[in-house]
């Protein structure tokens, strides 16, 4: 006999394709190779007297976030000024700047962003990743191609509001639960429909 742990829901759990991101309710447009999405934590290990290595039930979690990579492959200046905040981005409908402010200041609290992953499983399920308070992490770096396409990969990153410093800013839900508020925390809920709703800090 030959052991698997193939069961019979395994064909309906599998998950292809990499889905879509949305940057506050807008298409960050076409993307290119793999999404990933981690979380990252740091902690505070007392050497406890006594103990020849970490003792169960003392590490302490001292921060968490999580963050998610793309390749965006889409030349839009509008997209684009998401990617590397405190630059400055304008446009009077004829023309667009990216790169128009000064060097030495502070990131705007509206230059924080809500980032959602959706993506379908086999069985037809939507599944969510939601990001809040999310700012970039990676350099800005654009890829201009003699023979290919333009490209430039990027990462979010997840911070939290002076109003909910211990919230959570990330959350993973399917679109089959039933329960009308799945998860809340700080600004962000999801609900039956996989759906953001924002609220005040």
């Amino acid at each position: 006999m030959v052991e698997t742990s193939i069961t019979a829901d395994t064909p309906e759990n599998l998950f292809y394709r990499t889905g879509s991101l949305t940057l506050d309710g807008v298409s960050l447009g076409a993307l290119e190779g793999d999404i990933s999405f981690a979380v990252r934590r740091e902690y505070d290990i007392p050497d406890v007297c006594g103990c020849r290595g970490e003792a169960r039930g003392t590490r302490h979690i001292t921060k968490e976030y999580a963050v998610l990579s793309a390749n965006i492959v889409e030349w839009q200046l509008s997209t684009l000024a998401n990617l590397v905040p405190g630059a400055g981005y304008s446009s009077d409908g004829s023309s667009e700047v990216l790169g128009s402010d000064t060097v030495e200041r502070c990131i705007s609290d509206d230059e924080y962003h809500m980032l959602v992953f959706t993506g379908t499983q086999c069985d037809g399920k939507t599944s969510t990743i939601l990001m809040s308070n999310v700012i970039i992490e990676s350099s800005f770096e654009l890829t201009f191609r003699d023979q290919g396409h333009f490209s430039t990969p990027v990462e979010f990153r997840t911070t939290v509001t002076r109003a909910a410093p211990r919230s959570r800013p990330w959350a993973i839900a399917r679109q089959d639960a039933l329960r009308p508020i799945l998860w809340e925390t700080g600004e962000l809920m999801l609900t039956e429909l996989g759906e953001p709703i924002y609220m005040e800090a």
